[in-house]
């Protein structure tokens, strides 16, 4: 929901230049063809409504984004209107107020945006639902109307001759209407039906009900009303002789009802504007065909400056190589980038996002700067003015742009410093605890970043924290999950417990799309210590996994999972909120003796609990992502009631050559998941001295349960073998339900 408010503040923001044009237009073109008017209201409609528009060099909107899609993940929140006055006025506002606290959980940001969603939502829904009920009050006192002639009636309930209804629209029309003005009010009505006016206004209505929060909209709904009603006007007396338009006029005075009807009630003959209106009438002059022309040229021009949006500069590295780059202190050359950098620089521009029209550098001095020339002459200027944060500008086509994405900011602060090619100073080391380690890892997983041609990224975010040991170490692993057939997954590995990082380091990788439809991509990160040859102990480890629908170009919103133990008589109620953002509630009885505390560990970035019977470990809940997230072949291939093992949904488990699950049996059903217990089989390669083929297998009691309405995930709760019954498993299984928090 914060998303679409965004998107609609960045809408409304961008369309504020084209009502003031529009404002200034109609002053402008007082004396061209009325219908000039509702074409321009026209324009801003589709600069609201439509989600794509395109780009052009023609386009005069300073910036098409003013509030980026991830001021709520900024350290120091601002806006770039393209208006640098504007910037320094309200930014300062911004950041002293909406810059989070050191050491705060929470940018202020992501407390109060969802907050004002849910007002700006509250807000549509009155309009809207005071629209209808307005209708609907007006359609009760007009259901005595009576038939005039085919599509026009009469009613003594109504104040003023009005049109109501899209599809089939009818005139209503009061009884005292005089004989002698019916005729115009009648063509009048007719001419509104003819244009397509009711839908034209019941569209003005929604578009403002959606952008209620802007105050321009309500003064353009009104004027767009009132130009409506000019226009229809024109178009009926255009063939009027004067004493006809005079009695047209007349017409008008009598039917004028002093006050507007709701702003979304049908359109009425005698609402708005009536003096205007008259006057207008009184003094029509047939316009000259070069008004005509210069009016339809004047709104071309207005849809040419400010529907599309300003080109934002791209860079396509093989049809147009990079010929040099040359890092600057100040203005003075330090050094050329080599061809591995130039290569390097090339691929990261290709992917290059969170450009924003800004000339807030003019006349400043950077630090230093990467100047790339590309073979067709074309010159980048990347300029960087502070040692503190991020403030990179560049120059293209002769407009300024600040760029935002953190991982370019990144690499262009270590290529012009030469950290990419020198070693870094060494400096006092970050102690291992519980604390870093857990900071150390959620950060790094916050950057992990996908984008929309299968590059993958991610960076260390500082210093690693170390013990001193050094068989304890940083590992990374990273692999993403294809679906080729239906029912049928590989995985390419990408990292696999990959060691020897170092302070800082940042990765970019290529996913192989041609493997099948991406279903998932799973980073894990951890610090293991080896305690024998080939046996490891994590100290601290915690996982990542993105699932469709993928947010590209942007960093994953991670965040530590958490589960809440709430005993509730007989039943307990576990809470979770998990690192992608799903939050959902088990409830499940647990057997007589035994209860639940949260482990350390976790499995697949997913709390782990351990259930206990006294002060011994007895079993655990676990939960695991679906083999398949996708909504169509869960529904197409498992029959959640059958006691055959669905492997769309448990194949991370069921898939492996040493672990699986035996005797599935169904407890409870849904359409859209079931409760069943089952077998646990894995064999012990830990303990093996052998080939894994000769480790023995072992086995454990299982209850499993899963409902994709819900989450994507199934839970797991395994006991030692044979230590319920399966009276008791069968009756845990039974009493489990997953609900959404």
């Amino acid at each position: 929901m914060t998303d679409l408010l965004i998107q609609a503040i960045n809408r409304s923001l961008s369309a504020s230049w084209l009502i003031l044009a529009v404002l200034a237009l109609r002053i402008l073109l007082r004396n061209a063809p009325k219908w000039i008017r509702p074409l321009l209201w026209g324009l801003v409609a589709i600069r609201l409504a439509c989600p794509i528009l395109p780009q052009s060099m023609l386009s005069l909107l300073p910036e098409s984004e003013p509030v980026s899609p991830r001021i709520i993940l900024d350290s120091t929140p601002g806006i770039s209107t393209g208006i640098p006055a504007i910037n320094q006025a309200v930014n300062p506002i911004l950041s002293g107020s909406l810059t989070a606290a050191p050491g705060a959980s929470a940018n202020p940001l992501q407390i109060w945006l969802p907050i004002l969603a849910a007002i700006w939502l509250i807000g549509v829904t009155a309009l809207l639902l005071g629209a209808l009920v307005s209708l609907l009050r007006l359609r009760r006192r007009i259901g005595t109307a009576i038939v005039l002639r085919k599509n026009i009636l009469q009613s003594e309930a109504v104040p003023t001759p009005f049109v109501m209804g899209l599809i089939r629209p009818k005139i209503y029309l009061p009884f005292w209407i005089e004989e002698a003005a019916l005729p115009y009010v009648i063509a009048h009505e007719k001419t509104h039906i003819r244009r397509g006016d009711p839908w034209w206004k019941a569209l003005g209505f929604v578009l403002l009900a959606v952008y209620w929060f802007h105050p321009l909209l309500w003064v353009c709904y009104a004027l767009f009303c009132r130009d409506i009603e000019l226009a229809c006007d024109e178009a009926v007396i255009r063939t009027m002789t004067p004493p006809q338009r005079a009695d047209y006029s007349q017409a008008l005075l009598c039917c004028s009802t002093g006050r507007p009807f709701f702003p979304a009630c049908p359109l009425a003959f005698g609402e708005t504007g009536i003096k205007g209106r008259i006057a207008a009438v009184l003094r029509y002059k047939k316009p000259a065909l070069w008004a005509a022309v210069i009016a339809i040229a004047t709104c071309a021009a207005a849809a040419a400056a400010f529907l599309p949006n300003p080109v934002q500069p791209s860079y396509h590295p093989e049809d147009n190589p990079i010929q040099s780059a040359t890092v600057q202190w100040g203005e003075h050359p330090d050094r050329n980038l080599s061809a591995a950098q130039i290569s390097e620089l090339e691929s990261r521009l290709r992917l290059l996002s969170g450009m924003r029209r800004s000339n807030e550098a003019e006349g400043l001095t950077p630090l230093y700067s990467l100047v790339v020339q590309t073979e067709d002459q074309t010159v980048w200027k990347f300029d960087n003015y502070s040692e503190t944060r991020p403030l990179v500008f560049t120059q293209y086509e002769g407009k300024g742009y600040q760029i935002t994405d953190p991982d370019f900011c990144d690499y262009l602060r270590r290529v012009c410093t030469g950290e990419d090619i020198a070693p870094a100073q060494p400096s006092a080391s970050l102690p291992l605890t519980e604390q870093s380690a857990g900071d150390f890892i959620a950060a790094t997983l916050r950057t992990l970043t996908l984008y929309e041609d299968g590059a993958v990224s991610f960076s260390l975010p500082g210093q690693i924290p170390s013990s001193g040991d050094p068989n304890t170490r940083l590992t990374i692993s990273l692999s993403a999950t294809y679906a080729t057939d239906p029912g049928s997954y590989t995985i390419q590995r990408l990292l696999d417990w990959e060691t020897g990082w170092q302070d800082g380091d940042s990765y970019r990788g290529q996913l192989d799309l041609t493997q099948g439809e991406l279903e998932g991509l799973s980073m894990r990160v951890a610090f293991q210590t080896e305690v024998e040859e080939g046996l490891y102990q994590e100290f601290a480890a915690n996982f990542l996994e993105l699932h469709p629908p993928f947010s590209y170009g942007q960093p994953a919103a991670f965040s530590p999972p958490s589960v809440t133990i709430t005993p509730q008589g007989r039943q307990t109620r576990l809470t979770y909120s998990l690192q992608d953002g799903t939050c959902f509630v088990l409830s499940l009885s647990l057997p007589d003796g035994l209860s639940l505390t949260r482990s350390a560990d976790s499995d697949f970035g997913t709390p782990v609990l351990l259930l206990q019977q006294l002060e011994d470990t007895i079993g655990t809940i676990s939960l695991y992502p679906f083999g398949s997230s996708d909504r169509e072949t869960l529904e197409s291939a498992v029959s959640p009631a059958e006691d055959l093992l669905p492997m769309p949904v448990f194949s991370p488990i069921a898939l492996s050559n040493h672990a699986g699950y035996e005797d599935y049996q169904v407890r409870r059903s849904s359409d859209t998941g079931a409760c069943a217990t089952a077998r646990y089989l894995w064999q012990d390669l830990q303990h093996s001295a052998g080939a894994a083929a000769e480790a023995p297998w072992l086995q454990a009691d299982c209850v499993l349960a899963y409902d994709w309405s819900v989450l994507p995930y199934f839970v797991e709760i395994q006991t030692a073998d044979g230590l319920l019954s399966q009276a008791s498993l069968a009756a845990l299984a039974e009493s489990i339900s997953l609900n959404p928090a």
